[in-house]
């Protein structure tokens, strides 16, 4: 992972782009652990450009209403795609990945902890560009 002052030409904003970079990186995972790693290094990943796209404030407008809003937008997208194949603008597993990290804000917003401080504000995370 990298951190970026301004934004670089090549930014991912796909959680499936994201997940197939890491696996290039590292290899195909072996276990369920190595796996489940790599999937949650891509969702934290995901999170921090998010972030760094619509800041703090989309939530602390909704608070933890508009956290399971959020969730039930997701859940819906991801009936539409298992009913109808494909949805056009969205991967399904974009919106597994985003269901899972509103899940996690939603601990962070109960716990009082979502407006901590970022350990590196204004930077862009990217994961280094795919050889083709």
């Amino acid at each position: 992972m990298r951190w970026f002052k301004r934004r670089p030409k090549r930014l991912l904003h796909d959680f499936s782009e994201i997940l197939d970079d890491l696996v290039q990186e590292r290899g195909e995972p072996e276990t369920l652990e190595a796996a489940f790693d790599l999937v949650t290094e891509a969702g934290r990943m995901m999170m921090f450009i998010r972030h760094h796209d619509y800041g703090a404030d989309n939530i602390n407008q909704g608070g933890e209403e508009g956290i399971a809003i959020r969730v039930g937008d997701k859940l819906a997208r991801i009936k539409t795609i298992l009913a109808k194949g494909k949805a056009k603008s969205e991967s399904k597993e974009d919106a597994w990945a985003d269901m899972s990290n509103y899940g996690k804000i939603g601990v962070l917003w109960g716990r009082g902890w979502w407006n901590l401080p970022e350990e590196r504000p204004g930077l862009v995370v990217v994961v280094p560009k795919r050889s083709s």
